[in-house]
């Protein structure tokens, strides 16, 4: 049993090998030539050279194609092989046509050895051939054998035996370039004019003409007579296609936007086109919907028609002081873009203006409406005066005035920079004059110097008590509350209350419902002025009205329960007395 299992293997494999060795090797794609540049491949009864390079020498039946043999007919040299070794076709009983290009400049000896079948060949006009490359056969002329094998050049022969070639004329070869294929004609004779052929056809080309040469150099001349070997040439313009921009109102920049291309233009971008009002939304190849279009590629032919698509937009304006900073045409919808910068608006003889803000826009807000303005917002201040160590800010026509962070470093710098530099700050009801150290101390943040007038109304009950209906004012810089060591300055308009005289005026620190410190003043021309070291409520009074002793600190209800008290004491005084009496 086991000798029968072993008999089928070994017969199967041996099938198998025969197989192998009987079986032409896979010509559908193309066999390298060992060694060399070439390829070859079987197309039908057709054996096909390409590539460049000669090919090699080979023993007798050894060449990489020989397997084939028996079933080629035809053998197509492509342009770039350059020589043929000897044995390259030997034994190629059912060859019969050999067309040798330009390119091939040798052919050597024995290479077509024992090829009985061939019953035509055309060779170049340099093809130098040695006298054994077709032993079986003698190439004849209008006389008899030919003397020397480099007569062969340029010349095509006929089979006229099955060991005579004979000389029947040129060959005529036309290449199309992807155009109809012209047959070759193989045995034209020579001093006859040759017929121009039908104009071959191409996609997407127009023909030209036939040219001798294969730069397209020279046009070549059908009413001469033909003497040698012809390879005609086509040439071919690419057939030119028109786009159809549609833009509906939009203008067309055709130097952006070519209206002529062919298959051959290199590959470009189509260009937006501009519309008052509207927003561009790309190139589309139907009217309303459609596929988007954003360029031509090279290999792309035929007539186009392209369509604008717009979306209606809307101005949405940002202005600063009557005048367009930037102007953006936005769809509903569309996210409103913060301007870039700040606008800026000049200084004038009062006022330094800094940009605050676009009155009404927040950051990412959207289009909700057919259009929008925004108007620029400049916080002003004071033009500050520096006149040698002196800063002076003048006529505001308000109680108070903004310092911003920045400013405030400023003066800081200064103040430390220069030890004698002093500010004067000129408001609506008062000057404030800051000394050296008092300028060292500001908190750099932004704050508000503001010297209020209060009313009774403005007070707290506790305040009343110790202001009643003298003048007051409320003095405040923000979160400086306290110079430390420095002094500030105020020097406000005030007339003299009837009945008081300028030598009891003075000026009281009021907080938390006392008088916390008693400062000496000046007045002068109407004004009264005063230095503090820290920022609280101020107000105006007179040493006459001061009260001394126990009863001082007494208040209205006080007074009023010791005179009852008192009343009651005289009252049982007088009762006592009375009894007495009687």
């Amino acid at each position: 049993m086991n000798n029968r299992i072993l008999s089928v293997f070994v017969i199967l494999l041996m099938l198998t090998i025969l197989c192998i060795i009987d079986l032409p090797e896979d010509s559908s794609a193309a066999n390298n030539i060992e060694g060399t540049d070439l390829f070859w491949a079987i197309e039908g009864d057709t054996l096909v050279i390409t590539g460049s390079g000669e090919i090699p020498d080979y023993a007798p039946r050894t060449s990489p194609w020989y397997s084939y043999v028996g079933s080629i007919s035809n053998i197509q040299f492509n342009e770039g092989l350059t020589a043929i070794g000897s044995f390259s076709f030997d034994d190629f009983p059912t060859l019969n046509s050999l067309y040798f290009p330009e390119s091939v400049t040798r052919i050597d000896e024995n290479a077509f050895f024992d090829s009985h079948g061939i019953t035509d060949i055309s060779f170049g006009d340099h093809c130098s051939v040695d006298e054994n490359a077709f032993p079986t056969y003698t190439f004849l002329d209008n006389v008899g054998p030919i003397a020397s094998m480099n007569d062969l050049t340029g010349r095509s022969f006929i089979s006229v035996s099955s060991t005579n070639l004979l000389l029947s004329g040129v060959s005529i070869v036309f290449h199309s370039d992807g155009g109809t294929a012209i047959p070759t004609i193989h045995d034209f004779n020579i001093g006859d004019i040759l017929a121009r052929p039908t104009d071959p056809l191409k996609d997407h080309y127009v023909f030209v003409n036939w040219y001798s040469d294969r730069y397209l150099s020279s046009v070549y001349d059908f009413t001469q007579a033909v003497n040698t070997r012809l390879e005609l040439y086509a040439k071919w313009n690419p057939l030119p296609y028109t786009i159809t921009y549609h833009t509906y109102g939009g203008n067309t920049d055709t130097a952006a936007n070519p209206l002529v291309y062919t298959i051959e233009t290199p590959s470009f971008s189509l260009n937006p086109v501009s519309r008052d009002g509207y927003i561009f939304d790309g190139w589309y190849d139907a009217e309303t919907g459609g596929n988007q279009v954003t360029d031509i590629s090279t290999g792309s032919y035929g007539n186009i028609d392209l369509y604008a698509h717009w979306d209606a937009t809307y101005a949405v304006r940002f202005v600063s002081e009557g005048t367009d900073y930037v102007v953006y045409n936005l769809s509903i919808g569309d996210v409103i873009p913060e301007p870039v910068g700040s606008p800026f608006k000049a200084v004038d003889s009062k006022y330094e203006y800094t940009f605050s803000r676009w009155d009404g826009y927040s950051p990412s807000m959207t289009l909700t409406t057919t259009g929008a303005t925004f108007d620029a917002v400049f916080d002003k201040m004071i033009k500050m005066n520096k006149d040698g160590s002196s800063i002076t800010l003048i006529d505001s026509d308000q109680s108070k005035m903004e310092f911003t962070s920045d400013r405030i470093e400023m003066i800081v710098t200064m103040a430390n920079t220069d030890s004698e530099l002093t500010m004067t700050v000129n408001l609506e009801n008062c000057i404030v004059h800051f000394d050296n150290a008092a300028l060292r101390s500001l908190k750099i943040a932004d704050a508000e110097l503001s010297v209020s007038k209060l009313t009774y109304d403005d007070l707290t009950p506790a305040q009343r008590k110790v202001i009643g209906n003298h003048t007051a004012y409320d003095m405040s810089f923000g979160d400086n509350t306290d110079f430390k060591g420095g002094k500030v300055s105020f020097s406000v308009q005030y007339s003299i209350e009837e009945g008081k005289t300028v030598d009891d005026l003075y000026v009281g620190y009021v907080y938390d419902g006392k008088v916390m410190e008693e400062i000496e003043c000046d007045y002068e021309d109407g004004r009264l002025s005063f230095s503090t070291g820290h920022l609280s409520i101020y107000t105006f009074l007179y040493k006459e009205a001061k009260k001394t002793g126990f009863l001082s600190d007494l208040d209205f209800g006080s007074f009023l329960t010791i005179g009852i008290i008192l009343a009651i004491a005289l009252s049982g005084i007088i009762l006592f007395v009375l009894k007495k009496l009687k």
